[in-house]
């Protein structure tokens, strides 16, 4: 298939729920090698247009669909060309209760293996049938191959190996219906990874992954050629990712090039643009308006092209549905003023199941500070924090919170919400007003300005999504006034706007907050220290936010420790300590920076190479020469990427 023919084709998509238009006219296509970010508001339609781009919606497994009204749009059509697979992995996979991990990974690999057994029975068939019969398989092997190729080539043993250790996969035996629901979406995302589907589909898949998971899942959707459509709300996961934005906006799509960053420029003009042209629009109806108002004795003698002109931009102007929401507002209510200690820990440890996670762990919390606690999965952040308020008691050690400290917390789970209570009755608590550092508000007024629609209010709280959830959470959490905010894993399921302001008003809050997550771009913009569990019962404080963390790893003595010797002095140094500056970089001999100086030209020419003599070996025309010079070809080709791969190998190891 040429790469300049889409892979796949919204052409005019429709759908609508009842009498609300979802999407509208949505156009736009997937070719080779483009990797798309997903964006919008909750309930945008995300989720929706993902469902229709797949075809069809889950039944009873991950790998068994079936169309479904809810997922076949209104009007419009999907092409994609014969043969093209697009595999959709959604925010809450389903799998057989009995299945075991190593099952459902061996369902990734069935398109792979069937590919191998076509290629083995076409080589068995070459000894017995005549030259003159054999153009037609050599073509089909041909294309087979590249398929393969594509694929990850022969063996992927040592692929199914490198997933499960990069996205800590449950042991192989481990049935489906024993696992948490983030253990099945990382066996749903190794399972999809595996299948290598020309068309992949990823509706947050970054949801209970921690950092290194997110870091190695980007690298390796850069490394592989397929076509991607991802919806995600981590914005440093789509700036390393994308190469191309849709943003659904009041039901219509709009594509942007480049990653994130690019997008919220190229999105700041749009907006900026259609304001202007509103603006103009408004201008000129109540200047007509006017006209139209004035008391003149020459009625007839108005002109009609004038009032029709009128009425087409009055009729022109944007119904409910096409205005764009008023702007978000969080204004995190500061609750009663802190004291000096908002919150300090002395030497506490914890062991659960024999594995010690914390120990020695010594802390203070002063106001105005944010703590981004961060660590792979299962290392004990949420344990960390039940610890320090209180929910738990330590091994050893003590908690002390400020006399004035008032804790509101948010849990990862979502589950202190009751599905039968309505968002009104979940988020009042008994009262109507919500109190605000600059006077008291309504609770619908409230919930309206965290972008509640007005039916939705009264909606039960088990009909929600997964981000509107969140945002009922927040809602609450906001309307309690605490002056500690414990936040865990408050980013998921969230849209970018909502993301973006609540950031803002994380970072102008007067109270402290600790933040679990995993999420770097809003680590970056809130944090005022890291909290890193690094192995070992082993918990470091680092001065910064995620990116300061990350350049200070890897020094012989990064910052201050949290735990401490008995025998030392407990209190003077609890408070953070700056760091110290890194270690030089190695400086490069005159031949090394020669060397490096011409690095990227001679990657450059590699690459040009490798592709040329792959597109050769996978030439039906190069088969048709004979097996030995298939041979010769592949062996050109693998030869042309392993040197390709050394310079790539010298190039890091001459910048590290």
């Amino acid at each position: 298939m040429s790469a300049a023919v889409p892979l796949l084709t919204a052409d005019g998509i429709e759908k609508a729920f009842g009498n609300r238009l979802v999407l509208s006219d949505v156009t736009f296509t997937i070719h080779h090698g483009e990797r798309l970010g997903l964006v919008g508001l909750n309930g945008a339609g995300k989720s929706t247009m993902m469902r229709i781009v797949a075809g069809m919606t889950r039944s009873k497994t991950e790998a068994d669909f079936k169309p479904d009204p809810a997922s076949t749009p209104d009007s419009g059509e999907l092409v994609r060309p014969r043969g093209t697979d697009v595999v959709y992995v959604a925010q809450e996979p389903a799998f057989p209760a009995d299945q075991t991990v190593d099952a459902a990974l061996k369902l990734g690999l069935r398109r792979h293996a069937d590919l191998h057994a076509r290629l083995e029975a076409i080589e068995a068939s070459f000894a017995t049938l005549p030259d003159d019969q054999l153009d037609d398989l050599l073509e089909e092997q041909a294309t087979l191959h590249d398929r393969l190729i594509r694929m990850g080539g022969w063996d992927l043993q040592h692929e199914v190996e490198a997933l499960r250790t990069a996205l800590r996969l449950p042991i192989a035996t481990a049935a489906m219906g024993t696992l948490s629901g983030g253990e099945r979406r990382r066996v749903a995302l190794a399972q999809a990874l595996l299948s290598r589907p020309d068309v992949l589909l990823l509706d947050e898949p970054t949801n209970h992954l921690d950092t290194a998971a997110i870091e190695w899942l980007q690298g390796h959707l850069i490394a592989q050629a397929d076509a991607l459509l991802v919806v995600t709300h981590d914005r440093a996961f789509l700036d390393g990712v994308a190469t191309r934005i849709l943003e659904l906006d009041r039901g219509r799509i709009y594509s942007y090039p480049g990653n994130y960053s690019a997008f919220i420029e190229a999105q700041a003009e749009r907006l900026s643009l259609e304001a202007i042209a509103e603006d103009k629009r408004q201008s000129f109806v109540r200047t007509e308006l006017a006209w139209i108002r004035r008391k003149e004795s020459a009625q007839r003698k108005k002109s009609s092209a004038r009032i029709a002109a009128f009425e087409q931009v009055v009729a022109a102007a944007p119904g409910q549905d096409d205005r764009r929401p008023d702007p978000l507002q969080f204004r995190l209510p500061p609750g009663p003023r802190l004291g000096k200690t908002v919150l300090e820990s002395k030497n506490i440890s914890k062991t659960l199941g024999g594995k010690l996670l914390f120990k020695d762990v010594e802390l203070t919390i002063l106001p105005g500070e944010r703590l981004g606690i961060v660590g792979p999965n299962g290392a004990g952040k949420t344990t960390l924090v039940k610890t320090l308020l209180g929910q738990i008691p330590p091994d050893k050690g003590q908690v002390i919170i400020g006399a004035n400290t008032r804790v509101a917390a948010m849990d990862q789970g979502r589950v202190d919400l009751d599905d039968e209570k309505t968002v009104l009755d979940e988020v009042s608590e008994g009262s109507d007003w919500v109190p605000l550092a600059d006077g008291q508000v309504h609770v619908r007024t409230f919930l309206r300005q965290m972008l509640f629609h007005a039916t939705a209010i009264d909606t039960r709280i088990g009909q929600l999504s997964g981000g509107e959830r969140n945002r009922v959470m927040l809602a609450r959490l906001l309307r309690r006034a605490g002056n500690l905010l414990v936040l865990d894993e408050p980013t998921n399921d969230l849209d970018l706007v909502t993301l973006g302001v609540l950031e803002e008003a994380l970072v102008d809050f007067p109270g402290a907050a600790i933040i679990v997550s995993h999420d770097r771009w809003f680590l970056d913009r809130v944090a005022t220290s890291i909290i890193a569990f690094e192995g070992n019962g082993r918990v470091v404080r680092y001065e910064g936010n995620w990116s300061d963390w990350q350049r200070s790893r890897g020094r012989p003595e990064p910052v201050k420790e949290l735990a401490r010797e008995a025998h030392r002095e407990p209190a003077k140094d609890l408070t953070p300590s700056m760091q110290t500056p890194a270690s030089p970089k190695r400086k490069l001999s005159f031949k090394e920076q020669r060397e490096l100086d011409g690095m990227e030209a001679a990657i450059e020419a590699a690459e040009s190479l490798a592709s040329r003599l792959e597109a050769e070996m996978a030439n039906p025309a190069t088969f048709k020469l004979g097996k030995d010079a298939a041979r010769a070809a592949a062996l050109k080709a693998t030869t042309a990427r392993a040197a390709v791969d050394a310079l790539y190998a010298r190039w890091n190891e001459l910048t590290s």
